[in-house]
């Protein structure tokens, strides 16, 4: 059985380790079939994506929409390595899910816009399925309206061309 590989960029272990445990406790999937890869500590390594079911990129101190040159050196770098990354993960359709960090670093990879215009403070909210949410497989079984947390500085403000709205 293939694993998944968890992308992460947060420098603090108990950080770290507590965004592996939560992985780990939402996808009820076992340690062993979690590979967690901290992109903040080194070069990303060389990866046979043949040898994962799905990826993961989790949240951290970085945003997609910071300025340029407010970027340290380690996330340009981290920036690069995964932007490599996720162009053949799209060009694979291999399954992705990304937390905070990781959705704003796929849609403007893919041509969207992340910026602070969205931004909320943590709490939580209404979440609607659009029609296209009601229709996709992914949200079966969830209902219409509900209600969810978030709290992040920016947000997928453009789309990036080809991707879908499920909910907003």
């Amino acid at each position: 059985m293939l694993s998944f590989l968890l992308l992460s960029t947060r420098p603090e272990d108990t950080a770290a380790d507590e965004e592996l445990a939560s992985f780990l406790r939402f996808t009820a999937l076992p340690a062993e079939r979690l590979q967690r890869i901290r992109l903040e500590a080194g070069p990303l390594p060389s990866l046979d994506l043949d040898a994962y079911a799905g990826v993961f990129l989790g949240g951290g101190p970085f945003n997609s929409s910071d300025e340029p040159d407010a970027k340290s050196p380690v996330q340009v770098r981290v920036e690069r390595e995964v932007g490599a990354l996720l162009d053949e993960v799209v060009a694979r359709d291999l399954p992705f899910f990304g937390a905070c960090y990781g959705i704003g670093t796929l849609g403007t990879r893919q041509g969207g816009v992340a910026d602070r215009t969205y931004g909320e403070p943590v709490s939580a909210v209404e979440v609607a399925l659009t029609p296209e949410g009601r229709a996709d497989p992914l949200l079966a079984g969830v209902p219409d309206r509900f209600q969810a947390f978030v709290g992040h500085e920016e947000a997928c403000r453009v789309l990036p061309p080809g991707a879908v709205l499920l909910a907003s």
